[in-house]
């Protein structure tokens, strides 16, 4: 693994808009934010998944495609963590509520897996739901 120590207090944000057509720049951005904070590559195939999955939930479930809305994202980096925020301004929803896409009834289904893609590939996932939207962290712990 690639030494991580770089990584050192930086912060990274970004604005989308909610449309399909943003989750094409989740990519590039997390090229960016790989380079500036010298991320292995492991790493970096995870936060792809997790953070495209994440901005598409927002774009989709939060901010119900609406053009008004924006989908924020922001990277904090220490030595030790690298935290994604991934924010909507939709209303939230229950998450006791979500079913799991590996009942029975639910795997043929097209969507419902997101989140427990990102449960799994995260090291810790933290949910705040307030008035303003909803915004989900994701932590990956870093290696030197």
């Amino acid at each position: 693994m690639n030494d991580q120590s770089n990584c050192l207090d930086i912060h990274f944000s970004k604005k989308l808009s909610s449309e399909r057509k943003s989750l094409k720049l989740v990519e590039p951005l997390l090229k960016e934010i790989k380079q500036k904070f010298n991320i292995d590559e492991e790493l970096y195939y995870n936060l792809v998944i997790t953070v495209t999955e994440a901005v598409n939930n927002a774009i989709i479930h939060g901010n119900k495609f609406d053009m008004n809305k924006y989908v924020s994202i922001n990277v904090n980096c220490d030595s030790k963590l690298l935290t994604v925020t991934v924010k909507d301004q939709g209303k939230g929803f229950d998450l006791n509520s979500i079913e799991s896409p590996l009942l029975p009834e639910n795997l043929l289904k097209e969507s419902g897996r997101g989140i427990f893609i990102i449960r799994k590939i995260a090291d810790k996932i933290k949910y705040n739901f307030s008035e303003e939207g909803t915004e989900l962290q994701l932590f990956f712990y870093l290696k030197s």
